[in-house]
């Protein structure tokens, strides 16, 4: 890369066919499935004993079984199994100390020298879109009035902190920069929604003419004296659909969660543009984003909306065929998933505002990013829906029992998602130490499959402040 800096990129590929975990071979419960791994890392040596290295291991999440092997039957024969790791990401700094150039020692290099590498660290405060179609089922549109919608606890974190790690190279005397950065968050999001109506006021018998003054009571008259007169007279046939335990309510879990990551590989060229086109840097750059969104979403809807009482009743029906409620129970488990990669073009700029980079200096950043990446798309739905159909409050006669079971929906689709991206802020820098705050949108366009029976796109998109500290090596 330069007389003092040497650069290796270094990439694994490991492949493992099928295999047996026991001599025994027994089918299906021995054999291992074959499976395969993917490593990178990206390794820079300074002659003054720095040495950098970026390293993605696992770069597709892949969870393999590797081994296992069968426990004693005082455990009931279950079976232990060695996984692979999952995705790791890392940065790994090393500074040997016997193969300088010299017997001097400066950790940072001099303060009058312009630093080769920059290692950034940081965090992100996003604010996450929320546009998935949410699970609404058809008993929903029947909630009486004075109860809410149980989809509104369906909501998606809104919002996210994510670490973010940059490393940048420029060689000295060059204007080519070389930068691997990597952001990642995840969030998660629970809501409860429970309310209920006042019991209803007991139901009311329209007595035929006369036949109220005839015994003495009121016209209309209240089921359960009327019911008790018709004892009196040894007739228990009528059973009226209220005895004040029951009311209309609404309760529903939800709960949702999230993760992303994102990579950018990018190689630059310093073309000296800043914000009045002079006395600043601005870095034109072209390379490789990496991104993955997963989401995860849980609902539980209960209601007994209709919680009826027909007035008025007529002694003669015997209160049998009176419905007095419907009960639902409906849930819905959901994945969603989108993993791509595509050329990314960057253009990082900076402006000075005050002092220099010798005793101090404020500058104004900003950037724009934009990529086209080419991925897959899914989403796994399962979903029960249970209903029931009561009558006769007081015995508690079920009259009719719907469950369904929707059959699983599962999509999978190749897509190209545009991407575009930018942020503006200040740094402070003093000698070969920086921070750096602003704000930072993101945006993936169609990302995500938001859909419930059919396939509807959505975006995914990251906004807010941002702070990051960096130390300069070398100079």
């Amino acid at each position: 890369m330069s007389a003092d800096w040497a650069a290796t990129l270094h990439g694994d590929f490991y492949w493992q066919s099928q295999s047996f975990a026991r001599i025994f071979n027994d089918r299906p419960y021995d054999k291992i499935r074959g499976y395969s791994n993917v490593n990178t890392a990206l390794i820079l040596t300074d002659a003054s004993g720095w040495q950098v290295m970026g390293y993605v291991k696992n770069i597709f999440n892949k969870t393999a079984i590797t081994g296992d092997f069968l426990n004693s039957d005082d455990t009931g024969l279950t079976t232990n199994v060695f996984l692979t790791d999952p995705r790791l990401y890392g940065v790994r700094v090393t500074k040997h100390f016997d193969g300088g150039s010299d017997d001097s020692f400066d950790l940072f290099g001099t303060a009058n020298g312009k630093p080769q590498i920059w290692l950034t660290v940081g965090g992100d405060f996003a604010q996450l879109a929320d546009g998935w179609q949410k699970f609404d089922p058809s008993f929903v549109s029947t909630l009486p009035a004075g109860l809410p919608s149980p989809v509104k606890a369906e909501q998606s974190p809104p919002a996210s902190f994510d670490w973010e790690g940059k490393l940048s190279y420029q060689p000295t005397d060059s204007d080519w920069v070389l930068k691997a950065g990597v952001r990642y968050g995840r969030s998660a999001s629970n809501r409860h929604i429970h309310k209920s109506l006042p019991e209803k006021t007991a139901a009311l018998v329209t007595l035929p003419t006369g036949l109220a003054n005839a015994f003495g009571l009121s016209d209309p008259v209240s089921c359960s004296a009327f019911a008790g007169l018709l004892a009196k007279f040894g007739n228990n046939s009528l059973h009226c659909p209220f005895h004040g335990a029951y009311r209309s309510f609404v309760d529903t879990h939800a709960s949702s969660s999230e993760k992303h990551e994102i990579l950018d590989f990018t190689l630059g060229k310093d073309v000296g543009i800043g914000l009045f086109g002079q006395g600043g840097q601005g870095t034109i750059g072209g390379g490789m984003r990496i991104a993955q969104f997963d989401t995860r979403a849980r609902a539980e809807l209960n209601s007994d909306p209709h919680y009826n009482f027909p007035s008025p009743l007529t002694p003669f029906t015997g209160g049998r065929a009176l419905k007095y409620g419907h009960l639902y129970d409906d849930f819905t488990q959901e994945k969603r998933s989108f993993h791509g990669i595509g050329p990314e073009i960057t253009w990082d700029a900076d402006q000075q505002i005050w002092g220099n980079e010798h005793d101090g200096e404020v500058t104004i950043d900003w950037g724009m990013n934009a990529a086209l990446l080419f991925g897959r798309q899914r989403a796994q739905i399962k979903q029960k829906l249970f209903g029931a159909e009561f009558h006769n409050l007081n015995s508690g006669t079920l009259i009719n029992m719907y469950p369904t079971n929707p059959p699983p929906v599962s999509r999978s689709r190749r897509v190209t998602v545009p991407n575009l991206g930018g942020y503006a802020g200040l740094s402070m820098r003093y000698t070969n130490a920086k921070i750096s705050f602003g704000y930072r949108a993101d945006e993936f366009f169609g990302a995500m499959d938001g859909g419930q029976d059919d396939a509807k796109k959505y975006n995914r998109a990251f906004y807010g402040p941002y702070l990051n500290v960096s130390l300069g090596l070398g100079g």
